[in-house]
């Protein structure tokens, strides 16, 4: 029975890959040496940068309170969309950066990123610096700056409609405020704002300060020669399938048998240059190896 073509081109190609793997080793081995050679290089060259975390907690208003009604407080939205992502774009205002580097001392470069985490209701500041003692202060003033920013913003409108609602209270006749449903609900609502009179914003908190971290987030020596391992192997193996694939010269019997299907006549042993020319010179003789391929081939040759 003859070999199923499919088995038959699936075995030539595995083999052909196996050939390409023996032959150009020496490329595979460079390459896969020289790029963690170079990634461990540049994760014990680089400067370190470290990562410092701080967490902001929202607690926003449900859509039902009307004490704060008008202010511009975190609620809950009759849509789909989170909060917390409102109030990341709130405090990641450009005033909120700029009086946060500005109360930084003269030092290593920082760069601060908000992430809001919407499952947990939390917005993380995260600050990244070369010193990590600095990435966790620049972190803590932050969300300093963001608490004080909010709660200005928030005694500015407190105190803005205690006035107004002062002024009505005041503006309903004295012989009418007993039984006045109206006036008893000014009264109600003055007294709920005047206990939030001189606190911070109620809808947000700070949950954990920053602290300085121990390790470096940047750069990961393990974790960089691995990625330059798989990525040198995998360019290694691809350049040596191609030039296997490329090449015209045949190197194997293989080639012969399964590339072309053609029969091995006799197997002449590789001689050395310097038996070569002994022999062609007249000086030698040929090794009994390569006088044996050689009458082997006359032999299939002449029947």
């Amino acid at each position: 029975m003859t070999e199923p073509l499919h088995s038959f081109d699936s075995r030539r190609g595995a083999i052909r890959y196996l050939q390409a793997f023996r032959q150009h080793w020496l490329l595979i081995l460079a390459l896969v040496v020289v790029s963690v050679g170079l990634a461990s290089a540049y994760s014990f060259l680089a400067t370190k940068r470290y990562d410092a975390s701080a967490d902001l907690l929202i607690a926003p208003l449900s859509t039902g309170d009307d004490t704060f009604s008008g202010f511009s407080l975190f609620r809950q939205t009759t849509d789909a969309s989170s909060p917390i992502v409102t109030a990341a774009r709130v405090l990641g205002a450009r005033d909120i950066y700029d009086a946060t580097y500005a109360q930084l001392e003269r030092g290593p470069s920082v760069s601060i990123a908000l992430s809001p985490v919407s499952q947990a209701d939390i917005i993380t500041v995260t600050a990244s610096s070369s010193d990590p003692h600095r990435a966790a202060e620049a972190a803590n003033l932050f969300t300093q700056t963001a608490l004080r920013t909010r709660t200005d913003v928030f005694q500015k409108e407190l105190r803005l409609r205690i006035r107004q609602l002062t002024a009505q209270a005041a503006a309903v006749p004295a012989v009418d405020r007993a039984g006045n449903f109206q006036y008893a609900s000014l009264l109600q609502s003055l007294g709920n704002l005047n206990v939030f009179v001189g606190s911070s914003d109620p809808t947000l908190s700070l949950l954990a300060p920053a602290a300085p971290p121990t390790v470096a987030s940047w750069p990961r020596p393990l974790l960089s020669m691995m990625i330059a391992f798989i990525a040198s192997l995998l360019l290694g193996t691809g350049a040596a399938v191609a030039l296997e694939l490329l090449n015209p010269r045949m190197l194997q019997e293989e080639d012969l048998r399964l590339g072309h299907r053609l029969p091995i006549l006799a197997r002449i042993p590789l001689l050395s240059g310097r038996v070569a020319r002994g022999y062609l010179t007249g000086k030698s003789v040929l090794p009994g190896e390569a006088w044996k391929g050689y009458r082997t081939l006359r032999a299939v040759l002449a029947n």
